[in-house]
């Protein structure tokens, strides 16, 4: 799957560069995925929105618990969330 493996020696054999080099890495590989999961969640929460939207739906409760439970959970995307019930507030 990977053609170039890099093995990297344990963090004790690693010299100082090299070290805040991983520290560094591992930093912007965090932050990036912290990002891309915040995307994901704002993309669930539009989904849920969406499905309020389909007439004669009787899962109000229901998406209005998840959408509430995601508020609750990542504080990151509290606000968009909130945003979308009040935009959205007739539905909800």
């Amino acid at each position: 799957m990977f053609p170039l493996i890099i093995q990297i020696s344990p963090l004790d054999e690693l010299s100082p560069a090299s070290s805040h080099a991983v520290h560094d890495l591992t930093t912007a590989t965090a932050q990036l995925m912290s990002a891309l999961m915040n995307v994901r969640v704002c993309r669930y929460v539009t989904v849920l929105v969406e499905l309020t939207r389909i007439e004669g739906t009787k899962h109000g409760r229901l998406i209005a618990a998840q959408m509430l439970d995601v508020a609750i959970r990542v504080q990151a995307v509290r606000a968009f969330v909130v945003a979308q019930m009040v935009r959205n507030k007739a539905i909800f």
